[in-house]
């Protein structure tokens, strides 16, 4: 019997093909625009092959049943590579506003080292947001890594720190405890971050207070180098 032929409308094929997208996601969005044929022979349309790969506007000519079975995975595939980046989750926007209060939007976690951008009404950056088991993850409490979500805004300040997970026996009185978290609010980059030092030991659990607090500042440090200008330097 007959196949119907399938056809994306010319604007989704030229929209494809402005976008910025990696060879992989490139495929994926192309296979889309293939035909196919009920002729095992038929080439796909000169305006299609220009954005295609010979070997897959070929196999959606010879393979037409497989690829309509196939359409629903590459239409979400089209839908991301033209859209962009999914929307960020909604309990890292909460965790992210509290870091942020003044903030309007945030951006999905990306670029290396892996952090989040906190943006103005005007989407200009104001700060970044980071995990520790991203940006440090050889650094680990007793029983094993500690991961909190740290904010930085644009002086190298920070703005505070989300306890998120952890495997600590005993965190509910050292990591867990409100006053271990509270007393980063506010510290730069540049200080010692040394615990017994100007970083209270709120408990005896000296082995997971020092991770923990190693990974705020060696992250910290790190975002701070990568993507801030010293006021000096302003």
């Amino acid at each position: 019997s007959a196949i119907p032929s399938f056809q994306v409308p010319l604007a989704t094929v030229e929209k494809l093909q402005s976008s910025p997208v990696t060879s992989a996601s490139s495929t994926c969005a192309s296979v889309l625009t293939a035909t196919a044929s009920t002729s095992p022979t038929a080439k796909p349309p000169a305006r299609v092959a220009s954005i295609l790969p010979p070997s897959v506007c070929y196999t959606a000519a010879f393979y037409p049943r497989r690829m309509r079975r196939l359409i629903p995975f590459f239409l979400f595939c089209a839908v991301v590579v033209v859209e962009g980046q999914p929307a960020l989750d909604p309990i890292e926007r909460e965790r992210l506003g509290a870091l942020f209060p003044g903030a309007a939007n945030f951006s999905p976690k990306e670029g290396s080292p892996p952090h989040f951008k906190a943006l103005d009404g005007e989407g200009e950056i104001v700060g970044y947001g980071f995990y520790t088991t991203d940006l440090e993850p050889l650094e680990r409490g007793y029983d094993g890594p500690i991961q909190m979500l740290v904010g930085v805004d644009l002086d190298g300040v920070l703005t505070g720190i989300i306890m998120v997970r952890h495997h600590e026996p005993y965190g509910y009185f050292s990591i867990d405890k409100p006053e271990y978290s509270a007393q980063f609010a506010s510290k730069s980059v540049r200080d010692r971050f040394r615990v017994g030092a100007d970083i209270d030991a709120v408990s005896t659990a000296t082995i997971t207070m020092t991770s923990a607090t190693r990974a705020i500042r060696n992250g910290a440090r790190r975002i701070a180098r990568r993507f801030l200008t010293p006021p000096e330097s302003r």
